[in-house]
């Protein structure tokens, strides 16, 4: 089998370029937007699709429009009445240290729109917290023009030449799609990757599997499976142990839902749950949650429901 690394003439140099960007994987998280864990439409500030966050007065939403011939199930679709822009996404980077002066990195992505002539702005910055504009240092911009009713390959480089601020903790990836006139346009976004380097190679197609292992570093949502036992007549007590899968740092955690339990074979639910006291690290955590009534004490409990608490650990 035979590989084409360069055009004929090319230097050395130019061949080892090429052939080592082959090698790098792709810094973004879910960028084939295949993990939803919060659900399939939003709108706001929130997160939306798993790492990416979305812009205020933006809706978003996840669609099964997607390139011919690429290996992608789902694009996420952007929208945002009232401004030129479709509403931007974010994603923070962990990996600060990465981006040293000097060094590039490679964006590229599937972008259309629901007109001809849009463009598209992409921001590499470092930020203190992802979507907030303190101390925020931006290092490169790439524009593409041309963006039209089809979808399109686009591909650009940033070179890092400035340093972070003191407390900047992360980089931010920022891509948005500027309609060419009006201001109720829509774009959609597909195979997001940046990699180290100044060549675009293939989108990494990681196993299913492992990318929800990534995104659930930063975000996870419990239910079915979790058990504790009850604290007294209204509370239970729940431990969680994050076997092999620690979060990024101790995890916000946050009610869902009202929780459905099976105590002594006796389905019962909580009405309005809470959190009332809790100890947390990225390891696991224990938390005393009421709304319970007519609980004997020190039974085995076990959930009964999906997804009824959510496990918050993003940048």
């Amino acid at each position: 089998m035979t590989y084409t690394l360069g055009k004929a003439g090319a230097s050395i140099d130019e061949l080892l370029l090429k052939a080592d960007a082959l090698h790098n994987p792709n810094i973004l998280i879910n960028g084939n937007f295949d993990i939803w864990q919060r659900g399939t439409s939003f709108s706001g500030a929130v997160y939306t699709a798993d790492r990416w966050k979305g812009l205020s007065g933006a809706a978003f939403d996840r669609t099964s429009d997607v390139p011919a011939g690429v290996s992608a199930k789902y694009s996420i679709k952007t929208q945002r009445t009232g401004h030129v822009n479709c509403g931007p996404i974010y994603q923070g980077i962990e990996s600060i240290d990465a981006f040293k002066i000097g060094k590039k990195f490679t964006f590229s992505c599937w972008i259309k729109g629901s007109q001809a002539n849009m463009t598209t702005e992409v921001l590499l910055r470092f930020v203190d917290v992802v979507g907030n504009s303190t101390n925020r240092v931006t290092v490169d911009t790439l524009e593409f023009t041309g963006v039209s009713t089809t979808w399109q390959y686009f591909t650009g480089t940033f070179e890092v030449n400035v340093a972070p601020h003191e407390n900047n903790v992360a980089a931010e990836i920022v891509l948005w799609v500027n309609a060419a006139s009006g201001t109720e346009e829509e774009s959609w976004i597909a195979q997001v990757q940046l990699e180290a380097g100044e060549f675009a190679t293939p989108f990494e197609q990681r196993p299913i599997g492992e990318e929800l292992a990534l995104c659930q570093r930063y975000y996870r949502q419990l239910g079915w499976g979790v058990s504790g036992q009850s604290w007294d007549t209204t509370d239970i007590m729940i431990v969680y142990d994050m076997v092999g899968s620690p979060m990024r740092t101790a995890p916000t955690i946050i009610v869902l839902s009202d929780f459905t339990i099976m105590v002594a074979r006796t389905i019962s639910s909580s009405s309005g749950a809470s959190i009332i006291a809790s100890s947390i690290t990225n390891y696991g955590f224990r938390v005393r949650i009421s709304g319970f009534t007519e609980l004997s004490v020190g039974e085995a409990v076990h959930i009964y429901n999906d997804a009824c608490i959510a496990l918050s650990a993003e940048l």
